[in-house]
């Protein structure tokens, strides 16, 4: 006999960043070429010299992200997604949770590496982990 068990998990922005931060940063490279902010609630400052996805005001509110990857329907050819947080994010996660846990659980522990990383932002632009 099975049961299926739903747990829930608080995950923080300062998590996200980090994994965000993580994925464009070396992670996620290989497969997305540019994420540009198209809108936010708390627009980073011009003052500081870190890229958008760095400034942690931006996760305490919402804001839309346009990715351009390689898409992995279509051979390759690059594709743009626009992903809004955090409601696109909270999907990616839950996937995640569901279909990595052991990423999931390393995430959620701050025992997080590029590959971590990578899985959330696969999770959350495409849906599912395509890219080894």
């Amino acid at each position: 006999m099975e049961f299926d068990v739903v747990v829930t998990t608080m995950v923080n922005s300062e998590i996200v960043m980090n994994a965000v931060v993580g994925a464009f940063e070396g992670g996620s490279t290989e497969w997305i070429e540019r994420a540009n902010l198209v809108s936010a609630d708390n627009w980073p400052d011009g003052k500081t010299k870190l890229v958008w996805w760095g400034h942690e005001s931006l996760y305490e509110g919402s804001f839309v992200m346009e990715v351009e990857y390689a898409d992995p329907e279509s051979g390759g050819k690059t594709a743009k997604k626009t992903i809004r947080y955090p409601e696109d994010f909270r999907a990616g996660l839950q996937k995640m949770a569901n279909n990595e846990p052991d990423h999931f659980h390393d995430l959620v522990q701050q025992n997080d590496d590029a590959i971590t990383h990578d899985v959330m932002m696969q999770e959350i632009v495409l849906g599912e982990v395509v890219y080894g």
